[in-house]
């Protein structure tokens, strides 16, 4: 094991001998929310991040009366990492980018990372009319209901008074 490893580990064990259990278990919901929000890495290698990057871009979505909004952080994407496929309850979205780093020996790195996303809206659309616009690091994919299945139902009110 290395010097800076030692030191990492050394370091990690009395800071947890000075916070009490309430507070690392605090601490790891936060590592894991950071780790879910991209921010984080799964494997360490003498103190520094290493690989298995989990990014996924932040993703809102809704439905109203006539269609589904769905709107997405797409900051440091360009056009062409991105592919939608609308369906008939909802939307696939794949994601890829090129991450860039130059670490402290002046050595350039870069690797492709990419996240796919399902979301069932919950409603049926219309895939055919379905539109995204970006504006501000932000898309917003409009998501019109399909009314074309929809039949209102005559009720047969039988009242016996």
């Amino acid at each position: 094991m290395s010097e800076e490893s030692e030191k990492f580990l050394k370091g990690l064990v009395d800071s947890a001998a000075k916070i009490t259990p309430h507070e690392m278990v605090e601490k790891f919901e936060d590592a894991v929310a950071a780790i879910s929000a991209g921010r984080g890495n799964i494997a360490w290698k003498d103190g520094q991040p290493v690989g298995g990057s989990i990014w996924q871009p932040k993703i809102r979505w809704h439905a109203d009366s006539r269609c589904a909004h769905v709107f997405i952080d797409v900051s440091g994407l360009t056009q062409d990492g991105i592919t939608i496929e609308a369906r008939s309850r909802g939307l696939s979205l794949v994601f890829q980018r090129t991450k860039e780093i130059i670490h402290s020996n002046g050595e350039f790195h870069s690797h492709q990372e990419s996240s796919q996303r399902i979301i069932d809206l919950g409603i049926e659309i219309n895939a055919d009319t379905v539109e995204a616009i970006v504006e501000g690091g932000i898309m917003h994919i409009r998501c019109p209901r399909d009314i074309s299945g929809v039949k209102v139902v005559d009720i047969n009110w039988q009242d016996d008074s």
